[in-house]
């Protein structure tokens, strides 16, 4: 599929559809359910503003987490308890298809395991951590139809977020500690944080780049040679990486999506329909939003 692709959304739906809920620890046969999608499209944010006269669009369902490479491997757990889903196309000029109005895709269930954190590589790697903190690897049994997790060894210490990169997967423990997955040796590295000590996010990027954010939400990129940079000079609530061009976060008093400018060294505002609590971006130019009521905007940037 082209990066080029204009999916078509609906934000306004002439009637309500009727409730799906997400597959859970209880419930495995949600086959043909789209995430959580029983409110309404049109359903207003329960936030203290909205902007509608943006590029920002809703896309069907809701989510907790979003993990992105591209348009081609979109992933994303739903509420309440993290169940996973994967987003799959039906050819450039879209079909009819249940459960969502006027799209060119749905989305899919993977029944099984439930999860507390998800992200996905453009190879089409895909780890997650389940809510005891152990970090696991997805693996096709029919590749893009149906697969298993495999759980990993563990660093010693509860895993609280995973990053997918192109060489290799970074992971934060639940002490603020980073790690970077050892291939060879089957097992975590313990990997310095910055200078400015602990961190509470880490990130991967489709080239390569690993970024994080310190205690106090200031954005560090990893550099091999110097150890972790300092990047530009606001601090951020989340941070999402497409790639070393595309490093957006959310920010500010009303959580508005900023993007970094590399020739300026400092994060520029983006217009933003509403305040948004996670963001993920994919190495061609998509980025992905979950607001306050758990619905998912998308916009290409």
């Amino acid at each position: 599929m082209s990066d080029k692709v204009k999916i078509e959304v609906t934000v306004e739906a002439a009637e309500a559809e009727s409730e799906i809920r997400p597959t859970s620890r209880q419930q495995t046969d949600a086959e043909d359910a789209a995430p959580d999608s029983e409110a309404p499209a049109a359903s207003k944010p329960d936030t203290d503003f909205l902007n509608e006269d943006t590029a920002w669009r809703c896309i069907e369902g809701k989510a907790i987490k979003m993990a992105v490479g591209n348009l081609n491997t979109l992933w994303c757990l739903s509420p309440p308890y993290g169940a996973v889903w994967e987003y799959k196309w039906h050819g450039l000029e879209g079909s009819e298809c249940i459960n969502l109005n006027d799209s060119k895709g749905r989305w899919h269930p993977h029944p099984g395991e439930d999860l507390r954190w998800i992200d996905v590589g453009t190879d089409g790697a895909v780890w997650g951590l389940t809510h005891e903190g152990k970090p696991l690897e997805f693996e096709w049994d029919m590749k893009g139809w149906r697969g298993h997790w495999n759980l990993l060894p563990t660093c010693g210490e509860e895993m609280v977020q995973v990053g997918v990169g192109k060489d290799g997967v970074w992971a934060m423990s639940n002490d603020g500690l980073p790690y970077q997955w050892d291939q060879e040796n089957d097992g975590w590295t313990p990997m310095a944080p910055p200078s400015s000590g602990k961190i509470k996010s880490i990130v991967c990027g489709s080239d390569g780049e690993t970024w994080s954010l310190d205690k106090n939400g200031y954005s560090y990129r990893y550099d091999p040679e110097f150890d972790w940079v300092k990047v530009g000079d606001m601090s951020l609530h989340k941070l999402a990486v497409g790639s070393r061009q595309r490093v957006y976060g959310i920010g500010g008093v009303r959580n508005y999506v900023w993007k970094y400018n590399t020739s300026q060294d400092r994060w520029t505002h983006m217009v933003t329909p509403c305040p948004f609590i996670d963001i993920a971006a994919g190495a061609d130019g998509s980025v992905w939003c979950i607001d306050k009521q758990k619905r998912i905007w998308w916009l290409y940037d």
